[in-house]
């Protein structure tokens, strides 16, 4: 169903196979938690995409507080993860790519492991134009979160591009502002 290509010049190694959106890449994005009764400091959120195999993705994330003093928002925890996952090609312009992997959250000096699912859809509306759809979910002191995501990525040359994203939790959403560099 794939073919793997040879490198291109404009094209490193780790972007071989052929692909309807990006997943060689790097993130960095910054962002506000909003609820009804409150609002967050700044924080960053960065991570990456990378493939393995053909098929086989690898993500890294981190969520962190741009103003670590502040205690009582959700933007004073830090979050990190990484997750392995598959891509299923369902035609030229979409994949649907399913991950698991685990989460580790810091707040109010103590640490939690927390394994995690996430089920994406991706595809190239049009040349440079990106979208995507995440829902993931988080198993916290034996409860499940669920977060959903959505973005739009252009990449204005073929390694830099711009984005935005909407991130919705129960009771809280945030919207970012997204740079991606192509690895």
């Amino acid at each position: 169903m794939f073919t793997a290509l040879p490198v291109r010049a404009e094209c490193w190694p780790l972007c071989r196979y052929v692909t309807p959106v990006a997943y060689n890449y790097a993130q960095l994005a910054l962002a506000q938690w909003r609820s009804e009764e409150q609002q967050s400091p700044m924080i960053r959120f960065s991570g990456a995409r990378f493939h393995l195999a053909e098929r086989w993705l690898v993500g890294l994330d981190a969520i962190t507080t741009l103003d670590p003093k502040d205690e009582e928002h959700l933007g004073s925890q830090e979050r990190y993860s990484v997750q392995l996952g598959y891509r299923v090609a369902l035609d030229g312009q979409w994949d649907l790519v399913l991950s698991s992997g685990m989460d580790t959250l810091h707040r109010e000096r103590q640490s939690e492991l927390a394994p995690m699912a996430a089920v994406e859809l991706r595809t190239r509306l049009w040349e440079g134009l990106e979208g995507e759809a995440r829902w993931a979910g988080h198993d916290f002191q034996g409860q499940w979160r669920s977060r959903q995501v959505m973005g739009l990525f252009y990449y204005l040359t073929p390694r830099v591009g711009l984005g935005t994203q909407v991130t919705r939790e129960p009771d809280e959403h945030a919207a970012s502002l997204s740079l991606r560099l192509r690895l």
